[in-house]
């Protein structure tokens, strides 16, 4: 399993060393998910990132009334390294669930081997901070169009940026990403196609 989603993945990024995915085949586990299956839940310690393989995952925040709220979207063709910020970052407990949007496969990885491999392959520690960097700048400049913009807007600019939003996730969690109502929501979707 781990040669058909790593392998390809990260030969293609960065040539990284044969040593290092011998290391990561050690000690990276894959995990099946089915559709709406719950990979990390609030409140819990989250030390691992995940690579998506195959799937989709959503983010839920999860308010201090008990609401789930979706804020973020993970993809194997896109925004493909899941994690609970708070917790890997931080070391606190989560505020966040990560459920798979479609039965998935995610490669599982401990971060304390990922600090390791980062102070042990510079390749790694590049192709690591090239992706993190990437994504965090992509998920700003999302969130920052969707403050500027009206919904409308923000929807053309998520279909024209990233479709496999529309094409992947439900109407519903579409909806409250905008933060807008579904049935908005589906006015909104008939005026952007």
């Amino acid at each position: 399993m781990f040669d058909k989603i790593i392998s390809p993945l990260l030969t293609t990024r960065r040539s990284l060393s044969g040593e290092l995915l011998e290391e990561m085949k050690a000690h990276v586990k894959a995990v099946s998910l089915r559709k709406n299956e719950v990979l990390t839940a609030a409140g819990s310690l989250q030390r691992h990132a995940y690579l998506i393989g195959k799937g989709s995952l959503t983010k839920f925040f999860i308010t201090d009334e008990g609401n789930r709220l979706p804020v973020w979207f993970y993809f194997d063709e896109v925004f493909d390294i899941a994690l609970c910020p708070d917790s890997y970052f931080m070391n606190r407990p989560t505020k966040y669930e990560l459920i798979a949007n479609e039965n998935s496969v995610v490669l599982k990885f401990d971060k304390y081997k990922v600090d390791a491999w980062l102070r042990k392959y510079p390749k790694f520690r590049d192709f690591y901070h090239n992706d993190v960097v990437a994504a965090s700048v992509a998920a700003e400049e999302m969130r920052a169009y969707q403050l500027a913009h009206s919904p409308l807007e923000f929807l053309a600019y998520i279909d024209r940026k990233y479709p496999v939003f529309r094409k992947r996730i439900s109407g519903k969690n579409m909806a409250r990403f905008i933060g807008i109502s579904p049935e908005w929501y589906c006015k909104l979707k008939k005026r952007c196609t």
